[in-house]
């Protein structure tokens, strides 16, 4: 009998111990924290990640309550929906008496039947953040969006936060948000573009405004219309409503149903809210306050007054002060009409425009007059429509240039893998041959298949690198593993070190073909080739590695996926990190390298960017116009060539067609390839301090424009096959014969 309960409380111990291997890891380290005094005040982060079983997640597993975690991310096995089978008690495993964090991944679909978003209320505060899910609202399992009757207690909540990694739907049903008190709601990642549809809207229901109590919301949009579907009249209602980022078109009735305690906008499109006139601002009180936040100076020029046609003259709209620094025009008594026929209090937050208004003219009679704004608001028929078109964010642009460099970067590096394979085929084959008769020769021949072996693996790296690629997270594409650390290491030492290296020997190894057949064209070429010896390669080697160090030190891995930031100030890994100002920090990035070590990296970073794109493009370039020098002056010697008129009309047609392959070809993507990455060293190294650093405040697009810019430089090395069988009879020959060899089996075989 006793060896029965003894068993008994063995499987029991046992089970209860495998039930709480979740937890284990998490405790260790912070009773090892606790035993050390090692600093506790930070966030305790408990990691529950591939979560197959959610029954094993069991409050009682974690038994001193001063090791409650501040924060959770939970990333299930597989995708669920959050529905009553799928309940964890969360607040009992969570520190309520703190700021506290719940994060939680992979949801299909939330089931109204699901407490979940009910069970803080005695929480402090409580942040309930979703990334990699679904805003599908389902009822008992269905499709159907009716509210579920309660007490009608209101539950708080801190906040709630949908991130750009979270798909929304147009028919979204706004009761999972019924009876709470939350304080932020936040949607993140709202887009309405070819490269990224993730629209968000409500169902129409009645008024129910009753059952909702959101005290601010947050919309973050991207290229997106306005409308009364998004806005909706009862969650929305009686809120701080902020929309931040590029707005298209803002409807007229999207805020006819609803009042909002504040509506702020954050743009870096100002003109984009006015493109009908400002329609949507007559559905605005007297006393409603709304703030239009921008970067950048506009100082309202007469030739936008049609922009503010229908502006009320009774609603004050509050606008950044350093734009009121110029002199008044017709277009701002228009905008600020308000201002002009209601003098506001002098207590209230409107008095400083008004007196700047004042400053710079505006409330001059005279000047008003001269205006005739009656007769120029006549004129605005049809104004309107032109600059919907206006389209020209260099921002967006980053993202279709990534978009169709993604496309081509695959296609060229299959092209460059086949080439180059088919180069070390002929090569290797026309080297049993033995036909070469002078070191030059040799050599060029070796430099070839030097160049070949080095290409090919380039393009093999390149391949791959589509597992780093993310036109837009939840877009159009974007990489699985994008935010591994499996990924971005591969980022880091394969496609910026290692790549970067064999930039460099392909471009040497290319150079040295040319000169090398430079040397065999001409005897008055001064390079002697015995330049190219061992010690040389063994120079460049190292060289090419010092130069490249940087790379290591300054791509940093991002551990942040989950950012509340714009998604394009955030990427994976951080790349533009560089900056003149060495000491000034980025948005969530540490300053790693000051004073003397950042020098360091800084002249390391500018001697990679000359001899990568500046002293290798000015070398070719060299090379090039003294090969077609050398070949014209050559057919133009026809005694010395000794050859019949036929060869040496053949030799012509040769000559020209090597100097447009080179010359036009070659030329034009080295061209473009340095062009785009000088902007690039510039930009990056550009200081913040007056925020027009794009690299600093949107490091993707920066990234973006880079990645672009390297395919011209793989499209230029996959030519190589061309230039080989163009520049070598040997080379033409074998490759002529090895096509007649495969045609011919074809032939025995269908035989």
């Amino acid at each position: 009998m006793l060896f029965y309960l003894f068993v008994l409380y063995f499987v029991n111990h046992l089970a209860g111990t495998q039930k709480c291997t979740s937890f284990s890891t998490y405790i260790a380290q912070q009773t090892e924290k606790n035993t050390t005094n090692i600093n506790t005040e930070d966030f305790k982060v408990l990691d529950l990640i591939n979560v197959k079983n959610f029954s094993e997640l069991d409050a009682k597993c974690i038994q001193n309550k001063d090791l409650l975690p501040n924060v959770i991310n939970f990333v299930p096995y597989e995708s669920f929906i959050l529905d009553q089978s799928h309940m964890i008690d969360f607040p009992q495993i969570l520190n309520k008496n703190s700021f506290s964090f719940l994060r939680i991944e992979r949801i299909n679909a939330f089931d109204l039947n699901n407490t979940l978003l009910k069970s803080f209320d005695l929480f402090n505060s409580i942040n309930l953040e979703f990334y990699n899910s679904k805003l599908k609202i389902l009822r008992n399992g269905y499709d159907i969006c009716q509210i579920i009757e309660t007490n009608n207690l209101f539950k708080n909540m801190a906040s709630i936060l949908f991130s750009y990694s979270v798909k929304y739907i147009a028919q979204t049903c706004p009761y999972i948000f019924s009876f709470l008190n939350i304080n932020v709601l936040q949607f993140q990642g709202l887009s309405d573009t070819f490269l990224k549809k993730n629209i968000l809207g409500f169902t129409q229901n009645s008024n129910f405004s009753n059952v909702f109590s959101v005290e601010s919301s947050t919309l973050y949009v991207f290229k997106y219309r306005i409308s009364n579907k998004l806005i909706d009249c009862n969650i929305f209602n009686n809120t701080y409503l902020n929309i931040n980022g590029l707005i298209d078109f803002i409807e007229a009735d999207a805020f006819k149903k609803i009042r909002l305690k504040s509506l702020e906008i954050e743009t870096d499109r100002f003109l984009s809210l006015f493109l009908d006139g400002g329609k949507w601002l007559i559905s605005f009180k007297e006393n409603d306050k709304i703030f239009i936040r921008f970067d950048g100076n506009y100082f309202f020029p007469n030739k936008d007054i049609c922009f503010f046609k229908y502006i009320p003259q009774n609603i004050f709209i509050s606008v950044p002060n350093r734009i009121l620094s110029q002199e008044c025009t017709c277009s701002m008594l228009v905008f600020f009409s308000s201002y002009l026929n209601i003098i506001p209090k002098k207590i209230s937050f409107l008095w400083n425009t008004y007196n700047k208004l004042k400053l710079i003219g505006c409330t001059n009679q005279s000047f008003y007059n001269s205006c005739n704004l009656k007769e120029k608001l006549d004129n605005c028929e049809g104004f309107v429509n032109f600059y919907k078109t206006q389209n020209n964010e260099i921002l967006y642009i980053s993202l279709i240039v990534d978009f169709i460099g993604l496309i081509l970067n695959q296609i060229v590096s299959s092209l460059g893998i086949t080439f180059n394979i088919l180069n070390l085929f002929i090569l290797f084959a026309e080297n049993k041959t033995k036909n070469l008769t002078t070191d030059s020769s040799v050599l060029m021949k070796r430099l070839m298949i030097a160049n070949s072996f080095i290409n090919l693996a380039f393009f093999l790296i390149n391949f791959f690198h589509i597992i780093n690629r993310c036109v837009q997270i939840n877009g159009i594409f974007c990489s699985k593993i994008y935010q591994t650390l499996l990924a971005q290491y591969y980022n880091i030492y394969m496609i910026e070190f290692i790549g970067s290296i064999m930039k460099i020997w392909s471009s040497i190894t290319l150079l040295c073909i040319s000169i090398t057949r430079l040397n065999l064209l001409s005897s008055n070429f001064a390079f002697k080739i015995r330049y190219f010896n061992l010690e040389f390669f063994i120079s460049i080697f190292i060289l090419s590695i010092i130069v490249n160090l940087d790379k290591i030190f300054i791509i940093v891995v991002n551990n942040d996926k989950y950012f509340s930031e714009s998604e394009f100030s955030k990427e994976f890994p951080m790349k533009n990190t560089f900056l003149l100002n060495f000491q000034s920090p980025r948005n969530g990035y540490k300053v790693i390298y000051q004073n003397k070590q950042s020098i360091v990296f800084y002249a390391m970073n500018i001697i990679n960017f000359l001899i990568n794109d500046v002293i290798f493009y000015i070398l070719f370039t060299i090379i090039d116009i003294s090969l077609i020098k050398t070949l014209n002056r050559q057919i133009k010697q026809k005694r010395v060539l000794k050859r019949k008129i036929s060869d040496f009309e053949s030799l012509q047609i040769k000559v020209r067609f090597i100097i447009f392959l080179n010359g036009s070809v070659l030329f034009t993507l080295r061209t473009i390839h340095c062009c785009i990455n000088t902007w690039l060293f510039f930009a990056r190294l550009k200081s913040n301090f007056d925020g027009k650093n794009v690299c600093f405040l949107y490091p993707k697009m920066c990234t973006n424009y880079q990645e672009f810019s390297e395919f011209f430089f793989l499209l230029s090395n996959i030519f190589n096959i061309f230039l080989f069988y163009n520049l070598d009879n040997n080379f033409k020959s074998m490759t002529r014969e090895r096509i007649n060899i495969f045609f011919r089996s074809k032939k025995i075989n269908k035989g």
